[in-house]
Order: structure tokens, then C-alpha cells, then sequence
């Protein structure tokens, strides 16, 4: 593995590379063989290119710069989701342009040189093919890991899914997991204008640009804005957001599976103001019922969280999965306000609010 440098390079003691085969690349023939023989569940292939000039309007019509990956030509905050099914062989293709960067793809834990961390493996400026195989189904994300504080911040980060094998209608959260019908995934982000701003080598090498200092203004999620910073007046009279990927609407009785990502950095609370849900799995590990323990995969133990209470801490990178709706608790029809709370590390003070809504019909 070797790699010159250039005015393009920006990590402090790390190898940069430009274009590298992949160790062991698992071919379309390769794959074939594989299926056929039961030793994996398919081949999954995806496209992710760096942009740099994604623009997002704020509440206050104030037009903010990020980052990110795509497959086409469209520029989406959050980065498109990755989604491939227990078994299966994922071939996702980085190119970055000039700038070095990584993905990592978070908790599916492939070996060291596929795992996107620049200090233990290496950064590229070029193309290359991280290569995993998904084992176990559930919520997780990929981000650049180059810089990490500021890319993850300009929005160079996206959601990850792992669907149980075989797949089943209704879909199950996991293998031998609660099912649902309808599905969202809420990712709690807030924007510091200010680290918009900065380049992107900005603090990598020890020099103070401010990055242990985030003041978020913006507060929303899965990208769309509802807040600007938390005054009590704007958060009580602007409207939630309702744009249907991250609004939800589904009928009584019929199960609703929730997965959160908190993708900024300070932690958050959810109001389930009204609701019941049932925590079903967390960092994309079911929460099972191990009071017997046998030594085998056991039964799946929910755990609930009652209308009285909230959902939290939620720290950064922390995920949730969670069934609302089910059959055994149908929610009655109606509109329900969920509230997403942007708390200080500090103070444990509200900085910012946003609001989504959970139309049962």
C-alpha cells in the first residue's frame, strides 16, 4: 500500500492512497458460486461520489453548504441509505474526487482493512471498493472518517439497513423479531453555520479552528428544518415537520417500526407525548430475553416506554429501534405530536427543538 502527498492530503500520519484493488474482491461469478453453495445470501452493489456544493435552506431562508456521498446527480442530506440483507456480500464503491476520504460503515465491524478508519488502515483520494458481508440484521450508518467531528457535521454521513434473511411480508426487525408494515428512519441533526464554514482539513492536525465548540442554530430531522435555535415563542408556533420522510401515517393496529440515529453532537431526547413504544433492538443488537440463558440465539424481550416518558439520552452515533402500532397496542386514530429534544452536554438545558408528527387513521 503506498501513497505520495499532495496539497490534497490533510491527515496527520496516515497513508493516502488514490486507487487500490480490493483484498479478496468477490467477482460476479465468485458470487454466483457462493449463492449456489448457501455460503451467502447475495451480491449487493452500490455507488457513492463525493460532492462538496449541497445546498440546504434554513427556516430563516438562510442557504447553508454540506457535504456528502451520492449515486446520482441529485445532492441529499442525509447521503442516500445503504440497505442489503443478512448474508449478503455489500460492494460499496468510494470515489472521492481530489479530496481524501473514507467510509466507514458503523457497527458492521468488516476487517480492518474494509473498515474506512485512515489510522488503522488508510484515507484515499481516488476510488476504491469497501467490501463487507452484513451478518446481522438491524439500524446502522456509514460517515467519512477523515476528519470525522467536521465530515460527519458537513453532512458526509448516511443510514445503513440490514434486513433479517429470509425475507418475510410482513417484514420483521430482526430474525424471529417483531414485524411491521410501515417504516421511517428519524435522524435528530443540528447545524453550526459556523463549521460550514471551514475547510476541510480544518483542526486535523492539532491546530485550534474551534471544532470543541459546537453552537448549533439549526435543529431538524433527516434533514429537513423546522427551528432556528430554541426560542420558547418559535418553537411553540412553527409548525412540525411534515414531509413524509420523516412525517408517519398508518392505519390502527397495523406495526409502525421506528429507527433513530442521533447524528449530530449533543444529546436528544424523544416525546412519545400520548404514545406507547416498545424498544425492540439498540445499536443493531435485539434486545432478547437472556434470563434463560441456553447459549443459542433467544426470544425477542421489548422493552416498553410508556406515554409518561420519554426516550433518553440518545447520544451521537447511539441507535434505537422501536415498534409502535402493533397489533397488541393499536394506538386509537388521531394526530400525535412527537417531539425531538436537543439537549447541552453541559447543563442538560434544551438548546433546540424539532417536531414531527404520527398520523393513525
Amino acid at each position: 500500500m503506498s501513497g505520495g502527498t499532495s496539497r490534497f492530503d490533510f491527515s496527520c500520519n496516515v497513508t493516502h492512497v488514490d486507487t487500490i484493488p480490493t483484498p479478496n474482491f468477490v467477482t460476479d461469478a465468485q458470487a454466483a458460486q457462493l449463492i449456489a453453495s448457501g455460503q451467502i445470501t447475495g451480491l449487493r452493489k452500490f455507488t457513492r461520489n463525493f460532492f462538496s456544493s449541497g445546498k440546504a435552506i434554513m427556516p430563516d431562508g438562510v442557504e447553508i453548504e454540506h457535504w456528502g456521498f451520492t449515486d446520482n446527480d441529485s445532492k441529499p442530506l442525509p447521503s442516500p441509505q445503504i440497505r442489503l440483507m443478512e448474508g449478503e456480500i455489500a460492494q460499496v464503491k468510494l470515489t472521492t474526487g481530489k479530496k481524501v476520504h473514507t467510509i466507514h460503515h458503523h457497527g458492521i465491524e468488516p476487517d480492518p482493512f474494509n473498515d474506512g478508519v485512515g489510522h488503522t488502515s488508510f484515507e484515499t483520494s481516488g476510488t476504491y471498493i469497501y467490501q463487507f458481508r452484513a451478518t446481522e440484521a438491524g439500524s446502522y450508518w456509514y460517515h467519512c472518517h477523515v476528519n470525522t467531528v467536521l465530515h460527519v457535521q458537513m453532512g458526509l454521513f448516511g443510514t445503513l439497513v440490514v434486513d433479517p434473511y429470509p425475507a418475510t411480508n410482513p417484514k420483521k426487525a430482526f430474525r424471529d423479531g417483531p414485524e411491521y408494515l410501515h417504516e421511517c428512519y428519524w435522524v435528530p441533526y443540528s447545524i453550526d453555520p459556523r463549521w460550514h464554514r471551514l475547510d476541510h482539513a480544518a483542526g486535523l492536525c492539532g491546530e485550534d479552528v474551534g471544532l470543541n465548540n459546537f453552537q448549533p442554530k439549526y435543529f431538524g430531522i433527516s434533514g429537513k428544518f423546522q427551528t432556528a435555535g430554541s426560542d420558547p415563542v418559535a418553537v411553540l408556533t412553527a409548525p412540525p415537520i411534515t414531509d413524509k420522510s420523516v412525517a408517519i401515517t398508518a392505519p390502527s393496529g397495523e406495526p409502525i417500526l421506528i429507527r433513530l440515529l442521533n447524528g449530530q453532537y449533543h444529546p436528544v431526547e424523544v416525546d412519545f407525548v400520548g404514545l406507547t413504544v416498545e424498544l425492540v433492538a439498540s445499536d443493531g443488537r435485539p434486545f432478547l430475553d437472556t434470563a434463560n440463558y441456553s447459549g443459542k440465539r433467544g426470544t425477542a424481550q421489548p422493552v416498553a416506554v410508556g406515554p409518561s416518558d420519554t426516550l433518553g439520552l440518545v447520544t451521537p452515533a447511539e441507535r434505537y429501534d422501536m415498534i409502535l402500532n402493533s397489533a397488541s397496542r393499536p394506538v386509537p386514530a388521531g394526530v400525535y405530536t412527537v417531539t425531538v429534544r436537543f439537549l447541552s452536554w453541559l447543563t442538560g438545558d434544551v438548546i433546540g427543538v424539532a417536531k414531527t408528527t404520527i398520523t393513525i387513521t
